[in-house]
């Protein structure tokens, strides 16, 4: 009987201990610098900016890279995806942008507990981190490519943090 009663105690931390929610974080960027057009690869500034990406994410430990299906957004994951080994996963642009933010949320699924980073563009960035639960969600100017958004959700608690990298 005093073998139960200690070890109830126990049993009980023990449990709540397992259902802790767990911290899941999600960076997300607009790609990097392109010319003008249709589906172009990343200009010069691009891809020094795809490197600064990477670079400032070196000490993150980073389980997922995902992006879209366009080159841009190719390019820029790739030296971070490259860096930790990864392959990426694409989430198709198709649909509107709230569609296109449950796909990535799906695609994210996989992950909960863990970090993932996004590629999109200046409307499906702002698009999922209000899936995430940011609301507003912060707007992308057309001309903005030097920041980069951290969203870290714990249980119903949500947070996000812009951060400033490259040049």
């Amino acid at each position: 009987m005093r073998l139960i009663r200690w070890f109830l105690p126990i049993l009980l931390v023990a449990s709540a201990a397992c259902r802790a929610p767990v911290t899941t974080t999600v960076i997300l960027v607009r790609h990097a610098e392109r010319p003008p057009g249709t589906d172009p690869d990343l200009n010069a500034a691009g891809l020094a900016r795809a490197e600064s990406l990477a670079t400032a994410l070196t000490r993150t430990n980073v389980d997922a890279v995902l992006h879209t299906q366009f080159k841009r957004t190719q390019q820029t994951a790739a030296p971070l995806a490259r860096a930790k080994s990864l392959t990426p996963i694409v989430v198709s642009a198709a649909g509107t942008e709230a569609q296109h933010a449950q796909a990535v949320l799906q695609a994210l699924a996989p992950f909960n507990g863990k970090t993932s980073v996004y590629v999109g563009h200046s409307n499906t960035v702002p698009a999922v981190i209000q899936a995430l639960g940011i609301v507003p969600a912060p707007a992308i100017a057309d001309t903005s490519y030097s920041h980069f958004f951290i969203v870290r959700k714990r249980g119903s608690a949500v947070e996000l943090v812009r951060v400033r990298y490259g040049k």
